[in-house]
């Protein structure tokens, strides 16, 4: 964005050499930590900021505004006060504000950390929804489980040095023996694990078809010491690179 300077290489936007005005407004950007104007409501915010990125008159951005604020499950929320909001609804403004122009590419910095685990499912629906309407969606995580869920495509940076680029498929195809999959109806927690994708695929199928909340999808790796699958464990190399 122009913010610092590379030491070295080059970036190309949308196939060209440097970050011209015209790129500038095909991107759309979430940082970190955003900041908010917590006097505004909802729907001001989005309005303010779409009046600084949208510059064809013609563009129907009360439209878009309610649009988002639906795509983000805040229309209940749209005219109280960014004040009185949760983390989580904060985060999906946040997001909102980040496609209120209709950018083709949109950049998010860590959009689910901190976030509990009904805010982390929302913020991966909207990202879902977002890439399915062809928007080129690029962000960065932490939270390994996330990214295997949404991305077709892994940079993989273990401080500072690039260790993997590619599909995600790939990646896991070679440390993958399998996938466990975690569902609950009620107070019943169920696991179970599968072979292949394609079974986990058909599983997580019947499982929203029957109304169970899924909870956790993920590898299970090959354990050298062992034929059996294994779940990765907690701070594991696996995790730590990202």
């Amino acid at each position: 964005f122009g913010l610092s300077l590379p030491d070295s290489g080059s970036i190309k936007y949308f196939g060209k050499e440097g970050l011209t005005n015209e790129a500038k407004s095909k991107i759309g950007f979430l940082p970190e930590r955003p900041y908010f104007y917590e006097y505004l409501t909802g729907r001001e915010f989005l309005r303010f900021y779409g009046k600084l990125s949208v510059k064809d008159p013609s563009f129907d951005l009360e439209k878009r505004i309610q649009q988002l604020l639906e795509r983000v499950t805040l229309t209940h929320a749209g005219d109280r006060p960014l004040r009185s909001y949760s983390k989580g609804m904060l985060q999906r403004v946040g997001i909102a504000q980040s496609l209120i122009h209709k950018p083709e590419f949109v950049i998010l910095d860590e959009p689910q950390t901190g976030l509990d685990p009904d805010g982390r499912q929302a913020v991966r629906e909207i990202i879902k929804e977002t890439a399915d309407e062809g928007t080129a969606v690029f962000f960065s995580s932490h939270l390994l489980p996330d990214a295997e869920q949404l991305c077709k495509n892994l940079v993989i940076l273990k401080q500072g040095t690039l260790v993997y680029s590619g599909a995600t498929q790939d990646l896991l195809g070679k440390v993958a023996s399998g996938y466990r999959l975690t569902t609950s109806q009620g107070a019943q927690l169920k696991t179970q694990d599968f072979a292949s994708q394609l079974e986990i695929q058909r599983a997580i199928d019947e499982a929203r078809k029957s109304g169970s909340e899924i909870h956790e999808v993920r590898p299970l790796r090959r354990d050298s010491r062992s034929s059996s699958a294994a779940p990765h464990p907690r701070g594991s190399v696996r995790q730590n690179r990202f």
